[in-house]
């Protein structure tokens, strides 16, 4: 009997470690470029004229997806990926790129790749990548900006065509990071490393890139007007402050991505018609939904070395993941809630600064906060938990707002729930100058704490500099 206990458990392990395999796997959505890709090397299409299109290109570049949109004639153009991969996720784009055996790279898992590189963004997320980091994602980049010039003149060359194009490209970057001015540096010089990587004649390798020009001034040859790094809550609120249901004063933000977990409060307030953004508080740490996941499975792999999650894989709830991979509920539940626990701190930090000495006049202590609780991760359990634990320790009333669904959006087949997962890369599709002005936690001072006696405090919005 205990032998066969025994050859039971170690059965149910191997199971167990097969059902891993075979759940993380990277799904096979690699589709070999329709033939109209390859037109995306042109700078324009047909023969330019007099007349001028301005265009705008938003990239929100995720740890796991990438998102984007194209911005002209007053609208916005989510961009689908059905062109270069398979499945019904059309507006998502797996964040990895083949290298092939001729060294040129591109999107996707190719059959015959000689590497797969992933995990574009996580060095981004150190605030210290190094030349290789840059190049990799410079790579991927370029294939996706080259994509997206060729989408717009697949799907809407009566816009474009025989028109002088002037090109403007907006990339996302999370609160926290933005307040660093290297790193946006480090992301402005990616952004145009790649975008110059996208026009060239000969194939993109990881050599190109690593070998970029260092001259990262752009130029006429470019057809670029400008470059801007734009913080990704300002661009996920486009809708809201431009909708009817804005309000005016504190808001916060919960971004859950598969790497991180931002969290932000802002005010949302006017000056003379320009929108205007101070970010009280922001935390960015790596809570996301890819070490949620890697701490499910070295759970799971007591005694045999842990398989890495593979963040293109769906975040399943914990009844589903302990069926699944043959494990007790109760030891995911208990993983979850330490998860949940650590991202509850990160939460109560916010609002703890904020309540203490960033904007304790706010009246939305008393009738509740705005929260837009956004992301990949957000229909995940344990960040809805995450952050009921932590309202009620501060003793806040948080508000879930959905973003509205704005009126100059295209994107045919984009189910109205799923909106918020292209909510950045609408706004990024904006020009940066209508996007309202930031002004950074550095610069927005401090305040006295409210005395313990109620006495009358000055509205936050006073206490700006004019």
């Amino acid at each position: 009997m205990k032998d066969q206990a025994g050859n039971k458990t170690a059965k149910s392990a191997s199971n167990s470690h097969s059902k891993i395999d075979s759940q993380i796997s990277n799904q096979d959505t690699f589709k070999r470029p329709d033939p109209w890709v390859e037109t995306g090397r042109n700078i324009e299409l047909g023969t330019p004229g007099k007349a001028i299109r301005a265009v705008t290109i938003g990239i929100d570049f995720g740890t796991a997806f990438t998102k984007a949109s194209v911005g002209m004639v007053g609208k916005i153009f989510i961009v689908n990926w059905s062109g270069t991969k398979k499945g019904d996720d059309e507006f998502v784009l797996p964040g990895l790129f083949s290298v092939l055996g001729n060294s040129s790279c591109v999107l996707g898992h190719a059959p015959t790749a000689k590497s797969i590189l992933k995990e574009l963004k996580q060095p981004f997320l150190s605030n210290n990548p190094s030349e290789l980091d840059i190049a990799k994602a410079a790579v991927f980049l370029s294939l996706v900006i080259r994509y997206i010039r060729a989408w717009v003149y697949q799907h809407h060359a009566s816009l474009v065509m025989d028109k002088r194009l002037v090109w403007s490209l907006n990339l996302g970057i999370p609160s926290k990071p933005y307040e660093n001015q290297n790193l946006q540096n480090i992301y402005k010089n990616l952004a145009l490393i790649a975008w110059r990587l996208s026009y060239q004649s000969k194939p993109i390798t990881l050599t190109t890139a690593l070998h970029a020009v260092t001259d990262l001034t752009i130029t006429q040859k470019d057809h670029l007007e400008s470059i801007d790094i734009i913080p990704e809550f300002v661009a996920q609120i486009a809708s809201y402050i431009r909708s009817p249901q804005r309000q005016m004063d504190l808001h916060m933000l919960m971004d859950i991505g598969a790497g991180t977990v931002d969290v932000a409060t802002f005010n949302v307030w006017q000056r003379d018609g320009e929108d205007i953004f101070p970010i009280f508080s922001s935390m960015v740490e790596p809570l996301g939904t890819h070490f949620l996941m890697q701490k499910r499975l070295d759970l799971i792999s007591t005694g045999k070395k842990s398989t890495n999650w593979d963040d293109f894989s769906p975040v399943l709830p914990s009844t589903a993941f302990s069926k699944q991979f043959g494990t007790r509920r109760s030891r995911i539940d208990a993983c979850d809630d330490e998860h949940a626990n650590q991202v509850a701190v990160v939460i109560k930090r916010v609002l703890h600064e904020t309540r203490l000495r960033r904007y304790p006049s706010s009246r939305k202590w008393e009738s509740g906060i705005r929260l837009f609780f956004c992301g990949g991760g957000s229909s995940c359990e344990v960040f809805s938990s995450a952050l009921d634990r932590a309202a009620n320790f501060s003793q806040v009333s948080i508000l879930k707002t959905l973003l509205p669904i704005p009126m100059n959006i295209e994107a045919k087949g984009l189910l109205s729930k799923d909106y918020h997962r292209v909510a950045v890369a609408y706004g990024l599709g904006l020009y940066a100058a209508d996007l309202g002005k930031i002004i950074p936690v550095a610069d927005v001072p401090d305040v006295e704490p409210l005395p313990s006696t109620c006495t009358k405090q000055s509205d936050r919005d006073e206490l700006y500099p004019k």
